[in-house]
């Protein structure tokens, strides 16, 4: 599989590759039907699963997220690798970003911590988004979230989402698109996310999704 650098890449996880390109075969079905100026939230597994049908007709949310997911741009195929399809093609009038978390984690599930990517790398090809959706997006706002912090048996990886945020906020201002903290809202005492926000450690829980909801500037549905 080539990538948009041109060179050979794949997957840590091989077996998420074929979900990956039926979520892109989809996007491109959407994007072939959607009219400008939607709202799409992008990323990984968390997003994929954001309860984006709680959100106003109005806001046209359109979920752009994929389980398995990088950032990209280095040995493994990510975001950046999909990200005309996934945002370009769309035309929207915003986007809110969340990716990250696999680029931290992923390696460390497998044993292979050599392979995480480095944080200047992880900096470097998500500036790389920004600024490509900048260029062919001049008009569309860009609201870059932070990871949020780990919870249970992946709590001792928080010191990489740490070091991670603190990058990632100085880039959104430098990219200048507005930073959403995450982080800052789920952390709880201990510096992990709290159980009763995740199942796993890792994506929120109903209730957690309930909560990210109440963070965005968008209009929700009145029950």
């Amino acid at each position: 599989m080539r990538a948009s650098d041109g060179k050979e890449k794949t997957s840590l996880y091989p077996g998420i590759l074929p979900h990956h390109f039926e979520r892109l075969r989809l996007f491109e079905k959407e994007n072939a039907e959607l009219k400008p100026g939607a709202t799409i939230f992008v990323g990984d597994s968390i997003t994929e699963a954001f309860p984006i049908a709680q959100l106003a007709d109005s806001e046209r949310a359109v979920n752009r997220g994929i389980n398995g997911d990088l950032i990209g741009g280095w040995k493994y195929i990510g975001l950046i690798d999909r990200l005309t399809t996934s945002v370009i093609a769309a035309h929207p009038s915003r986007v809110f970003i969340l990716i990250g978390i696999n680029d931290i984690i992923q390696a460390n599930m497998l044993n292979m911590p050599q392979e995480m990517t480095p944080l200047p790398n992880k900096i470097l090809n998500y500036k790389r988004i920004l600024a490509q959706m900048h260029k062919q997006l001049p008009d569309c706002k860009i609201y870059v979230q932070s990871l949020f912090p780990l919870g249970r048996d992946f709590a001792k990886l928080n010191p990489h989402v740490l070091a991670f945020n603190s990058e990632l906020k100085k880039l959104a201002a430098q990219q200048h698109c507005e930073f959403i903290d995450l982080h800052k809202a789920f952390v709880n005492a201990e510096g992990k996310l709290p159980d009763n926000m995740t199942p796993d450690g890792i994506h929120p829980s109903p209730e957690g999704y309930k909560e990210w909801l109440k963070l965005l500037p968008l209009e929700k549905k009145t029950s």
